[in-house]
């Protein structure tokens, strides 16, 4: 999908699930989450003589065309964690993500006590991030108490780029008592939000990263878990089963789950 941390258990679960299966595992990661780099990484691979391709596919009409004679050539297709419409595939397997962001916007209400003051960020506007917006507005809508100051939407790779932008939003609104974040930075920016500026608000947000340790040890971090391991174990193992012929289903929700204080011994060694 793209070269950031939080893939490494999908090629962890990808290459566990091939040693088992007896099958060979090629882990191609765009390193600029680029369109362009991941149909030539596509075009790569069909020349290499795959029998499947297990992707997270960027929306873009090169890498529809490049999936397109993939699956014109017998290739098996399995979506993981972003689907797009349109697309020849054997299965999706990833986030139910408008359920997950309802989710989210519970966790905010419970820990508020239904009143506070949010602000938050997502990487951009795609439809994962759309759907997870969606349904975090909703959780939210029946809580008048709670305010919504500033949502921002960014297409900056950097960590560094983001965090600079995101203190001028704390600059700009200094009573805030919540943040939230729809992708995998929210627990770097909850770090860098004690280290670099000296507070800890209620951190609500997606996906479980090395830094999420110290903030939640502190008590103020809550994280919505995916399951990017399962993503990679299940893409190979629908791959070999699709290519050996037998029916395997077309969506598969691999669910979330929230880690804090006192269940994150279970996840963090």
């Amino acid at each position: 999908c793209i070269d950031i941390p939080f893939f490494n258990d999908t090629k962890e679960g990808a290459l566990d699930a091939a040693a088992k299966l007896g099958v060979d595992v090629l882990w191609r990661v765009p390193k600029s989450g680029s369109p362009t780099e991941q149909a030539q990484l596509i075009e790569e691979v069909i020349e290499q003589g795959v029998s499947g391709i297990g992707i997270g596919p960027i929306d873009s009409p090169e890498v529809r065309e490049a999936l397109g004679k993939a699956s014109k050539k017998g290739i098996k297709i399995v979506f993981f964690d972003t689907d797009i419409s349109g697309v020849k595939k054997d299965c999706f397997i990833g986030t139910n993500n408008y359920t997950a962001g309802e989710m989210l916007g519970e966790i905010v209400v419970k820990k508020l006590n239904g009143k506070g003051r949010i602000i938050g960020t997502l990487s951009n506007k795609n439809k994962n991030m759309q759907e997870r917006m969606e349904g975090f507005m909703n959780a939210i809508s029946d809580w008048p108490d709670i305010e919504v100051l500033s949502f921002e939407v960014t297409d900056q790779p950097k960590a560094e780029d983001r965090w600079n932008s995101l203190k001028k939003t704390i600059q700009n609104y200094p009573d805030f008592n919540c943040f939230v974040c729809m992708d995998a930075m929210g627990s770097y920016f909850a770090r860098r939000m004690k280290e670099d500026l000296g507070i800890t608000p209620l951190c609500v947000v997606f996906d479980k990263t090395e830094d999420s340790k110290k903030p939640m040890e502190e008590g103020y971090l809550y994280v919505l878990a995916q399951r990017p391991r399962l993503w990679g174990e299940l893409a190979v193992r629908r791959l070999y089963e699709a290519w050996s012929g037998k029916n395997i289903p077309a969506h598969e929700d691999t669910g979330t789950y929230e880690i804090n204080k006192t269940n994150m011994s279970i996840f963090f060694k």
